[in-house]
């Protein structure tokens, strides 16, 4: 299994987030992804445990689909058919980390596909999800729609599959904001559906 989170889909920032990363025009990233483990998923109900090898860790919000039959360069408008559940996640990145690697022209690897770096609600049938998802941390509440997004997921799928075989238990992970969470011990990260199904919840330790 793969797991490939995707830049330059956001329509805009996150509210309220205060961490912001990926600053780069939207058009200079679209297009480009990066693969993380499975190793590193952390499943709702599981604990993120701050690691201690970098002073700042900002979540990502990404949307996450599980890609349900194997497809190689797929048109955008068949990309609907090549998966069949839907979640909301988080792709953990350390901050620090990223800004060396990038300043040194160096691989993304060490910041991005640590072990905790993939955070994944329980996944639920397409059909059953509206696209809508509440956020709630720190206090605050915020609220995301796929249809704030820049970007569909089938144009995403469409881009990777040009270059990647997609196969059944892919996930893809789409960030939608260039800003983050920033994750401190004791937060507490929890996503619900827009029929206040509970999809994802985390303590941060």
């Amino acid at each position: 299994m793969k797991i490939f989170a995707a830049l330059g889909n956001h329509a805009g920032y996150l509210p309220d987030s205060g961490e912001s990363l990926f600053m780069q025009d939207r058009d200079s990233l679209q297009g480009n992804w990066y693969e993380i483990p499975d190793s590193s998923i952390i499943r709702s109900g599981n604990p993120f445990f701050v690691p201690d090898f970098d002073t700042r860790f900002v979540a990502l919000p990404s949307v996450a689909v599980k890609i349900c039959k194997l497809g190689k360069s797929i048109a955008s408008r068949f990309a609907s058919r090549y998966y069949d559940e839907i979640t909301f996640g988080f792709s953990v990145v350390a901050v620090d980390r990223l800004e060396k690697s990038v300043t040194r022209g160096l691989p993304w690897t060490p910041a991005v596909a640590f072990d905790g770096s993939c955070m994944l609600g329980s996944f639920i049938p397409v059909q059953e999800n509206r696209g809508e998802f509440v956020i709630k941390t720190g206090g605050k509440e915020i609220r995301w729609s796929l249809d704030s997004s820049y970007r569909h997921i089938e144009e995403v799928i469409s881009e990777i599959s040009r270059g990647c075989t997609i196969k059944t238990g892919d996930i893809i992970l789409p960030h939608i904001s260039p800003s983050g969470i920033r994750l401190v011990a004791g937060d507490h990260i929890s996503v619900k559906t827009a029929d206040s199904s509970n999809i994802l919840d985390i303590n941060v330790k």
